[in-house]
């Protein structure tokens, strides 16, 4: 049976249904800002990579204008939803960044027995992480849900993130990196975590068309849509081009498509070095440290401004200047 982390002194609440998620964003992150510049809206990569106030200081923007939206496990079905229960988050055409995942555009599989190779290489992955880096219980249940979501492993109770004063989804075991602790192990761990995300995988043509309708409904409410894929720790992306080459490229080729048929830029950072990031910066193979968060955010925030991503197109304006020329 896959792992479970649990003891009579551990209390764990169960974001695991879409309206948790969905009220731990509204209640954490949306109520710091009615009318955001900034939306950055995606999975735990998005929830664990953009620390908003950092953002809005290199961009000289009032605190809390930009608002992380991503949290842990959620996928295009939760995205819909909150924008259902949260019509507001876009009423002032933010600039909005959909992160990429690896796991929105595959198909679910079938569930396996308990004794399935998926399982035991979790199994391996999350006593890995807890017995021999000291990873606290939270960060590992991010890496359960993802097989939870392919049907790999059975639904249990996961904890529920924090937002920081910084607006940042915060999470302690995350300040360091938990595989350059024990390099030795590294190989282990980044295997059993890319075969988590595409052993026997494939690219669900359903997927890709609910993806591509998400991202068009938020464009058609006039903001500017970007679609982000954040870098990965980089033995990692070596490991995955050369093990899952083929599949990786199908599906980078497809979040591609998606832009190009929808008209939004897409950006792919497949060098963590090309971000401003270094190997320390990342707490495991694709969630960063709070110090890589704090760099991404920076780099980010220099994005914006190189492209000039906050000016309206047509008017040319700033986003603070458009916003008050709307009023």
């Amino acid at each position: 049976m896959a792992f479970v982390l649990q003891s009579p002194s551990e209390v764990f609440e169960d974001p695991s249904s879409l309206e948790r998620r969905i009220e731990a964003v509204e209640e954490q992150s949306l109520s710091r800002s009615d009318y955001p510049a900034i939306v950055v809206i995606g999975s735990s990569r998005a929830a664990f990579s953009v620390i908003p106030d950092v953002i809005d200081g290199n961009l000289g923007l009032p605190l809390h204008s930009t608002i992380n939206a991503g949290y842990p496990g959620s996928g295009v079905r939760s995205f819909n939803m909150l924008l259902d229960r949260n019509p507001q988050l876009l009423s002032n055409k933010p600039l909005v960044f959909i992160f990429t995942d690896e796991y929105f555009l595959f198909e679910n599989t079938p569930t396996e027995s308990d004794a399935s190779p998926a399982v035991r290489i979790e199994n391996t992955l999350l006593n890995e992480l807890r017995n021999v880096t000291g990873l606290s219980s939270r960060l590992t249940w991010v890496r359960h849900h993802f097989l939870v979501d392919f049907g790999l492993a059975p639904r249990v109770g996961l904890w529920m993130w924090n937002v920081d004063d910084r607006g940042f989804w915060c999470d302690e075991s995350m300040r360091t990196s938990t595989l350059l602790q024990d390099p030795d192990r590294t190989n282990t761990l980044i295997t059993a975590i890319a075969q988590s995300y595409y052993g026997q995988k494939k690219i669900s043509p359903t997927a890709i068309s609910d993806y591509e309708s998400f991202v068009l409904r938020v464009k058609q409410t006039g903001c500017r849509v970007i679609l982000l894929h954040p870098p990965t720790y980089p033995t990692y992306h070596e490991l995955v081009r050369k093990t899952y080459g083929s599949l990786q490229a199908a599906h980078s080729q497809a979040f591609a498509e998606i832009a190009q048929r929808t008209g939004v830029p897409w950006f792919y950072f497949d060098d963590a070095q090309q971000c401003g990031l270094e190997a320390e910066h990342f707490a495991d193979a694709v969630h960063l440290t709070h110090e890589g968060a704090e760099h991404f955010s920076r780099f980010l925030a220099k994005l914006i401004e190189t492209k000039a991503l906050l000016h309206d197109p047509k008017s040319g304006l700033r986003w603070a200047q458009r916003t008050e020329s709307m009023r």
